[in-house]
């Protein structure tokens, strides 16, 4: 039989094995970024612990890729055109250069232009030769 003192040991230890499992999800998690040249797609994929998610997503016929500061919450988010009025957001950031890491992969794995809009008015487009 259990007495009083041995319920809370179980109750820690039950608490010490749920936040062991929870910080190893939050390590385990990752984002891969596919890029396919030739039919202009990219490709999501998200696993835990090694298992996928979800269905991959998949973007084709990519028309460029922007950066783009959202001055009301102070993050960065990275899209995705498809047309000129089109877009997916991808991720977001509250570095811009996490940001630019993400969106010049995609951009030169994709080889289509990158728009930075991060200045409000002033966007500006990414030369190609410094996405490389």
């Amino acid at each position: 039989m259990f007495y009083y003192g041995r319920i809370w040991h179980a109750v820690y230890f039950i608490t010490a094995v749920f936040f062991l499992f929870v910080c190893a999800a939050g390590v385990t998690f990752t984002k891969r970024v596919y890029t396919d040249l030739k039919d202009k797609k990219v490709r999501f994929n998200f696993t835990l612990f090694g298992i996928p998610l979800c269905k991959d997503t998949v973007f084709e016929d990519v028309k460029y890729v922007s950066v783009y500061k959202n001055h009301t919450d102070r993050d960065f988010e990275v899209n995705i055109y498809l047309t000129e009025t089109k877009k997916k957001p991808i991720s977001v950031y509250l570095d811009s250069k996490q940001a630019f890491k993400l969106a010049t992969s995609i951009a030169a794995g994709l080889e289509v232009d990158l728009l930075d809009a991060t200045e409000k008015g002033n966007f500006i487009w990414v030369e190609k030769e410094k996405l490389k």
